[in-house]
């Protein structure tokens, strides 16, 4: 396979569904009614809080998905049917889960169940439908809010990639130029801007960008591999301070206490993925970086995503930043 088909491969993974076909394009991918009696609600609600909102990265006040409960009894059901996300919650019989598979024309296989359903009530919809037993007076186990938190978590990202690279695709142009000046791979949007200050690479979004989110990524190493530096968090957090310090628009000051990772892999290779805030002055921000150990060229890269955090949001945005991280690879692409 081709260095450029691999590369589509890759970008296209993070848009299938498990059975192998496309998702319907999502519109407000965060956003989440959730429809279910009040009883329900009250019962299961609290939970499927906890369970969807809290977001893995330092940024103030965000959250992963924002939950809206919808009464299926009430006059606003008939407009917040129509979101693009839509959680359905209920026994077999309560009218908004007959009404949601007769539409799609689905029976029951077995109760308790979960269903996704495309186009229900409006088109590029997805509708999930969770059927609860008629006796059951817990509504969701933790294994059921962990696979949730899972699945819109999957379907987030796949989101974020497609717009991320819609319509012209990674730029694949610069990730041949990379690999053959840096020796690695990184895929990012066309358009996107890039220097090289001596084994440093430095990247921003494009110019027409419109979040108004400043970010940006860089990928830099150590050969040979430094004896420890492999699992040492605190070295590696000194490392990215000094990077910063040499090279980024000011220092960033890390708050170490609220730093948060641990061992993982980089497609393949052995990793130490951190999480955390950052402080300058009067700014802020988040950052998502890894150590990637890569024995084929005795190397140890620092990867390393970053933003400014606005007064609200950025989840999207450090996202994207994650996907792109995702794409990182050492080695030639035969390696």
């Amino acid at each position: 396979m081709s260095r450029t088909a691999r590369r589509g491969v890759i970008v296209l993974a993070a848009l299938l569904v498990a059975c192998g076909e496309r998702e319907p394009e999502i519109v407000d991918g965060d956003r989440i009614v959730v429809g279910a009696a009040p009883a329900v609600l009250e019962r299961v609600g609290p939970r499927l809080h906890r369970a969807l909102e809290p977001t893995p990265f330092a940024l103030p006040d965000a959250k992963a998905f924002e939950l809206t409960e919808v009464d299926p009894a009430s006059e606003a059901w008939a407009e917040a049917r129509r979101a693009p996300q839509v959680l359905l919650i209920g026994g077999p019989e309560d009218p908004w889960i007959v009404e949601a598979l007769d539409r799609r024309n689905v029976e029951l296989a077995q109760v308790p169940s979960q269903t996704e359903l495309a186009n229900v009530w409006a088109p590029r919809q997805h509708v999930l439908v969770l059927v609860l037993a008629p006796d059951d007076t817990r509504g969701l186990s933790e294994r059921q809010l962990t696979d949730l938190r899972g699945l819109y978590d999957r379907r987030y990202r796949g989101y974020v990639v497609e717009r991320m690279y819609f319509p012209e695709g990674p730029y694949n142009a610069l990730a041949d130029t990379l690999e053959e000046r840096g020796g690695f791979e990184l895929l990012v949007p066309v358009g996107s801007r890039w220097t090289e200050e001596d084994d440093v690479y430095l990247f921003e979004p494009p110019v027409n960008d419109s979040s108004g989110i400043a970010r940006h990524l860089m990928v830099t190493w150590q050969s040979p591999i430094p004896q420890g530096l492999q699992s040492d968090a605190r070295a590696l957090l000194t490392w990215r301070e000094r990077i910063a310090a040499e090279h980024y628009p000011s220092p960033q000051r890390v708050e170490r206490t609220q730093v948060r990772g641990g061992p993982t892999t980089q497609r393949g290779s052995r990793a130490i993925q951190l999480l955390g805030g950052w402080r300058q002055g009067g700014q802020r921000g988040a950052f998502l970086m890894r150590g990637v150990v890569c024995p084929v060229q005795d190397r140890m890269y620092l990867i390393d995503g970053w933003m400014n955090a606005p007064v609200q949001g950025g989840q999207e945005q450090m996202v994207e930043i994650e996907s792109i991280l995702n794409s990182f690879r050492c080695g030639s692409a035969e390696g």
